[in-house]
């Protein structure tokens, strides 16, 4: 997959269709020496990371992800395929009175907005995800510019032509700790049901599949459910709760970089993150659907501290909305171009030890341990 020996496990946060800059940062990894390991992603980054753990190449990534058709989601559209925001905006103008249901809903949106602006204490923080994710079930099925069918299906064909078919066929990573089975490429989801994040596919086990028969393209088409701009995702499982509905959202709405999926003890792991959020102004119904998707998606959970933050890559795509789906060549390879530049900058300010030097010290006490073995 790569012309290099060296392994590391890597993980991708989401970003929407600013993951295009995984096509520039993942042929840099490449052209550094670096093959893949375990593999974790969410959202735009379970999409990239099942497509490159199903066998393409870093440098077959553009041509892929070029066959998606992303003019399949409309700005235009919204006014009629979502009233919600039309009852939003008119909340806003006019602070009409709405019921119950829908007043508090705003009122919710309108205090994550203002938290991702300024700081509040951890524990509201999580229970206002919490309250939001519940509600956005309710309201999400009124309207949403895409219906996940297109991703799914084109996902599917895409894996397919590789042997990837389900998780089953994705258990060629390294078996640890936090990946019993050993799957390469694992990813979250929100079971907005429960008010859960969920690994996929290993906690299927809960609605009665076992993760080796659950397909991968439906599990990406879970990860990457963004409310309102695609329909959550219904599994009818057979839980502890006997059978019922549960709807799925995109993970990244309650962690963006879920670092916890690798153990990163026995390889080096690098991780990815698309950076840059900008707050959109104005009352059209376009600016107002990107403001409240893009400030719930991007809140994630309390940052942790398990995880080395010298091993991770911010490429800074603040240019960019993650809803902007028709973007023009030059935005494209302004993507591109960021995650090439982030990853040759983070080897490049690393070549006086750190990362690098986790790989060939590891190899000179291998080495030294064989020596010893062969001298006893």
């Amino acid at each position: 997959m790569s012309r290099g020996n060296k392994c590391l496990n890597l993980i991708l946060s989401g970003g929407g269709v600013k993951g295009i800059a995984y096509i520039g940062a993942l042929k840099a990894l490449d052209l550094e020496g670096w093959n893949f390991s375990n593999i974790a992603g969410v959202s735009a980054g379970a999409m990239v990371g099942s497509i490159l753990a199903s066998g393409y190449s870093p440098h077959s990534l553009m041509d892929v992800l070029n066959k998606f058709n992303f003019a399949k989601i409309k700005g235009n559209d919204i006014v009629r395929r979502i009233p919600i925001i039309l009852e939003y905006i008119d909340f806003l103008q006019n602070q009409r009175v709405l019921n119950e249901e829908n007043k508090e809903f705003f009122l919710l949106m309108e205090r994550l907005k203002k938290g991702c602006e300024s700081e509040f204490d951890e524990l509201n923080f999580h229970d206002m995800r919490c309250g939001v994710v519940k509600k956005i079930i309710k309201f999400c099925n009124k309207g949403y510019l895409f219906d996940g069918d297109y991703l799914e299906e084109w996902m599917y064909k895409v894996l397919i032509q590789k042997g990837i078919r389900t998780f089953g066929d994705l258990r060629g990573g390294i078996s640890d700790r936090v990946n019993p089975r050993g799957y390469k490429m694992r990813m979250t989801s929100v079971d907005a049901t429960r008010g859960k994040i969920v690994v996929l596919p290993d906690d299927m086990e809960f609605y009665g599949i076992h993760p080796d028969d659950f397909e991968v393209a439906k599990a990406v088409r879970m990860s990457t459910s963004v409310p309102f701009v695609f329909k959550p995702v219904e599994i009818k499982g057979t839980g502890d709760d006997g059978e019922k509905n549960y709807y799925f959202v995109d993970g990244g709405v309650f962690d963006n970089f879920p670092f916890w999926l690798i153990d990163n003890e026995n390889k080096p792991t690098i991780g990815i993150k698309i950076e840059g959020k900008s707050f959109l102004k104005g009352l059209n119904p376009v600016n107002i659907l990107k403001n409240i998707i893009s400030n719930l998606y991007n809140i994630g959970t309390p940052k942790k501290v398990s995880f080395d933050s010298k091993n991770i890559i911010s490429i800074d795509v603040s240019n960019i909305s993650f809803l902007d789906f028709d973007l023009d060549e030059n935005e494209k390879n302004y993507l591109i171009e960021s995650g090439y530049k982030s990853v040759k900058n983070f080897f490049k300010k690393d070549k006086r030890g750190g990362f690098n030097s986790w790989y060939y010290d590891g190899m000179l006490i291998l080495a030294l341990l064989i020596i010893k073995r062969f001298i006893q």
